[in-house]
């Protein structure tokens, strides 16, 4: 999952994950945010645990802290891991 390739792809989506644009209430805009933000919270959430299980990658700090800047700047990132909690555990933590 290549978040940043999609990021590339669509820039107008970059504002909904790290300036804190709220997601479109409908239309294909609204689609897209939703994908990525499915794609964005795996990774996340999985490096955030893989850094934590194999504490020689000496990088969980910073996923942990990458990842509760989007968290932070992004209302889509928030609602769509508070309407998943089971589906991003470490992230839920962070909120």
């Amino acid at each position: 999952m290549d978040v940043d390739r999609e990021m590339l792809r669509y820039p107008g989506l970059r504002p909904y994950f790290y300036e804190g644009k709220p997601c479109p209430r409908r239309g294909a805009e609204r689609e897209r945010v939703l994908i990525l933000a499915g794609m964005y919270a795996s990774v996340l959430d999985t490096g955030v645990l893989t850094t934590r299980l194999v504490p020689a990658t000496e990088s969980h700090e910073d996923w942990k802290n990458y990842s509760q800047f989007i968290l932070n700047n992004s209302p889509t990132m928030r609602e769509f891991v508070r309407e998943y909690p089971h589906w991003y555990p470490e992230l839920t933590k962070l909120l």
